[in-house]
């Protein structure tokens, strides 16, 4: 759980990220 948690919001991170871009 903890790991699947971690991974979505890296995820996202890098949706951001190349959003941004």
């Amino acid at each position: 759980m903890s790991v699947s948690l971690r991974g979505e919001l890296r995820l996202n991170e890098a949706m951001e990220l190349a959003d941004s871009k």
